[in-house]
């Protein structure tokens, strides 16, 4: 409601500036002079749940009855609601909606305004929100309309864009929220009250809500013109809020400027692995690549290691792809050529250096691979949609994921992509193979699960939800006796086995020939992103936040079974106790590519159950209420008794549900991790966060569990750990690294002191 202006400079004390009036149990006042002769008065009233009504804004109201409410206040404030009782007043109800995971549905509604962010003008800032929301929307429309490329395309840029900004303002209204909660509870006066509630609701605000500019965190991209990366300096960075969160409308515009980052800040970045560059900071070059017979030892090796995990190329056609480049002079101007064989040699490099010749490792830079894919992917994605397009999309978020640890930033943009292509081409529905040929119905199908995996991979480091829903889809896993299959050496579980091991299922990895373990490792994996998923939703969804703790601990439950059930179906040549006692120096694929490759799978179900723990190296709760237990016994004191010491300790906080059955594979997966000598950056820092985590919960494990029989191998596992992230942290100076490592020594030193304790 308003009131005249010169009635209100006739109240004393009354500023004539914007001014909130702050009261108890969520009542507040607001005035301000506006244009002409207006002076406004809002006044915030809280209601009981059962009595609020979700009205339309701007309803006619008696403010009289509700005056008394703010008979607490100051005079100033109670002289203009007096005055305020005659004009005329309207009611906005004032409540939130449901915080939504995704802000678009079905490749065709985007939801803009108050309807993508339930805020309820909290921030002050709503009209603010909407008009970035249709900025970024009406941008990534534009990108794709240009681009041919589906609506689908432009609105999952869009989300990708909005969803992290409106989700880190959630906390910061979370934050706010908790502050109003706890100082309530304390019950001080109304004065004290109000004065803590200013004190730390300052302290928790953050302020970069009101620095972010759309329009320059998300530089639109413009048709045919080389297309520069965002500026993100430090203090942009500060001021923009959570790095991870800063996403822009296509592919080039996702890459961050490498200059402005700090040299340190690049996890084991050594020359050989890929900067995040933008394809405008290289310009126009010839299509070259290295001799003939190099390329050709390293597709060789990209065949034989990689692609027989994750079969992203068709051998013949890879070759026949070399074949073209080499004997074909026209087809040396192919920007989809020359984009798929940069991608397969950079990935050779990567994930099969062992096997390379010196030659080879060399001649092959992946920084400068990844750069020449990068120089032609407009032209790429400018073209007809296909399955090529959509490999060379799937390489490089592949590339990427590896480049930077915790960096998902531009793995999201490009798997997010591929994905809306392959759904685009109704590569995840069975009726779309019908007329295809056999070889093409196969790729495409591995092409598929390709994209499920790296989209599951992509949802589970940044806790989005995944773009391909398992009821959407109804394709066949791949086939267990596929050619895929990777042979394994003689199986040690087949010696002195009885005639019952014969009868395995068709999808028991022994299903083979007596004597040889086979396990289609890709099919493997497809299970594990299967698995990823259902985390999902059972601790990151939406629907989670609502769901019983009884039903979320039964699905919890079902998750870690199903597990369980994943290793219990592995030969014994590939279990840790076999990999982790190979030796390297064989020569042979297999000794190589098998290790690495098992443990990065444990390194995703060490995420998994870490997840559904809700204990790891982003996660310190627990871990925070266990170091304060732990600091405490050093001001315990016993008392004289004929009682052993143990019983007179006080009991820790209760481990998580499922605790030891993530301790047991953190023990498994960190042993396998050190077995392996041969460590590739890539390698580490893919696997980083789940290796952190298992430092952190073997660290806890054994200050909690300090007689558990395995207290020495654990002791000795997490001292090779801590060296080697030593190391990562001489090179990186990363946050997480060094608390992970202050938690561990300090832990260790509880521990000291402990046992001390008990044997004195």
């Amino acid at each position: 409601m308003t009131i005249s202006q010169k009635d209100a400079k006739e109240i004393h004390d009354l500023p004539w500036a914007p001014t909130f009036w702050l009261g108890n149990v969520g009542h507040y006042a607001f005035t301000c002079h506006l244009g002409g002769d207006d002076f406004e008065v809002t006044l915030r009233i809280p209601r009981p749940p059962e009595k609020e009504e979700f009205v339309s804004w701007g309803r006619p109201c008696d403010l009289a009855p509700i005056a008394e409410d703010f008979s607490l206040f100051c005079e100033p404030v109670r002289h203009a609601i007096r005055l305020s009782i005659h004009a005329e007043c309207q009611e906005f109800a004032l409540f939130t909606g449901s915080r939504l995971d995704r802000i678009v549905a079905h490749d065709a509604v985007a939801l803009i305004g108050d309807a993508s962010h339930p805020l309820s003008g909290a921030l002050g800032a709503g009209a603010g929100f909407a008009l970035e929301d249709v900025y970024a929307l009406s941008r990534c429309l534009s990108w794709a309309w240009s681009h041919r490329w589906p609506l689908g395309v432009a609105l999952e840029y869009y989300d990708r864009i909005r969803t992290p900004h409106y989700r880190d303002i959630y906390c910061v209204l979370g934050k706010v929220n908790e502050v109003e909660a706890a100082v309530a509870a304390e019950n001080l006066d109304l004065d004290a009250e109000v004065q803590e509630r200013v004190r730390r609701t300052d302290e928790a605000r953050d302020n970069w809500v009101y620095y972010y500019e759309v329009d320059k965190k998300q530089q639109a991209p413009q048709v045919n013109d080389e297309l520069d990366c965002p500026d993100q300096s430090a203090q942009q960075q500060h001021e923009a809020g959570p790095v991870e969160q800063d996403t822009a409308l296509s592919p080039f515009l996702m890459l961050p400027d490498p200059e402005a980052h700090d040299e340190q800040d690049s996890m084991f970045m050594a020359s050989s692995l890929p900067s995040l560059k933008s394809s405008a900071s290289h310009g126009r070059r010839r299509m070259e690549l290295p001799s003939e017979d190099v390329v050709r030892h390293v597709i060789d090796v990209y065949l034989a290691t990689f692609n027989s995990v994750l079969p992203l190329f068709f051998p013949p056609s890879l070759h026949r792809v070399v074949d073209n480049w080499y004997c074909n002079a026209t087809d040396r101007n192919g920007p989809l050529s020359w984009a798929t064989m940069n991608i397969v040699l950079a990935l050779a490099r990567c994930h099969g250096h062992v096997q390379l010749s010196p030659n080879a490792v060399q001649a092959v830079d992946i920084a400068e691979c990844l750069a020449n894919a990068q120089l032609v992917l407009a032209d790429v994605l400018a073209g007809d949609m296909d399955l090529q397009s959509i490999q060379i999309l799937l390489g490089i978020g592949i590339l990427f994921m590896g480049a930077r640890p915790a960096d998902v930033r531009a793995p999201i943009i490009f798997v997010s992509t591929a994905m809306r292509l392959v759904q685009a081409m109704g590569m995840h529905r069975g009726d779309s193979y019908k007329n295809t040929e056999p070889v093409e119905d196969m790729q495409r199908r591995r092409v598929f699960w390709i994209a499920y995996i790296l989209d599951r991979d992509v949802a589970a480091r940044t806790r989005q939800a995944p773009i391909q829903h398992d009821a959407d889809m109804d394709l066949d896993l791949p086939p267990v006796n596929d050619e895929v299959a990777m042979a394994v050496a003689a199986d040690v579980s087949d010696a002195g086995a009885g005639d019952d091991n014969d009868d395995n299922d068709d999808t028991d990895a022994g299903a083979c020939a007596r004597g040889l373990a086979k396990l289609n490792l890709f099919r493997a994996r497809v299970e594990l992103a299967q698995i990823q998923g259902r985390v999902y939703d059972c601790v990151f969804s939406v629907r989670a936040r609502y769901m019983d703790a009884g039903e979320k601990a039964r699905l919890a439950q079902g998750i870690r079974l199903s597990i369980q059930q994943w290793k219990a179906r592995l030969p014994i040549s590939l279990g840790v106790e076999f990999l982790s006692s190979q030796n390297e120096n064989d020569g042979s694929t297999s000794a190589t590519i098998l290790p690495a490759v098992m443990c990065y799978m444990h390194s995703l179900m060490t995420m998994c159950l870490g997840q559904l723990c809700g204990v790891s190296s982003m996660e310190f709760h627990w871990i925070e209420e266990v170091l304060s237990y732990a600091r405490g016994l050093g001001d315990y004191k016993t008392t004289p008794s004929f009682a052993s010491p143990l019983s007179t300790i006080p009991p820790p906080p209760p481990s998580p549900q499922g605790w030891n059955v993530l301790v047991s594979q953190c023990r498994e997966f960190t042993r396998l991790f050190l077995s392996i000598r041969s460590r590739h950056p890539t390698f580490v820092n893919v696997q980083l966060c789940p290796f952190t985590s298992s430092l952190l919960c073997l660290s806890v494990n054994s200050f909690l569990n300090f007689e558990d029989g395995n207290r020495m191998t654990d002791q000795r596992l997490m001292v090779e750990a801590a060296t080697l992230l030593g190391e990562v942290m001489q090179q990186t100076q990363s946050e997480i690294v060094s608390k992970v490592l202050e938690v561990y020594m300090e832990f260790d030193w509880h521990l000291i002191l402990l046992m001390t304790e008990l044997t004195t």
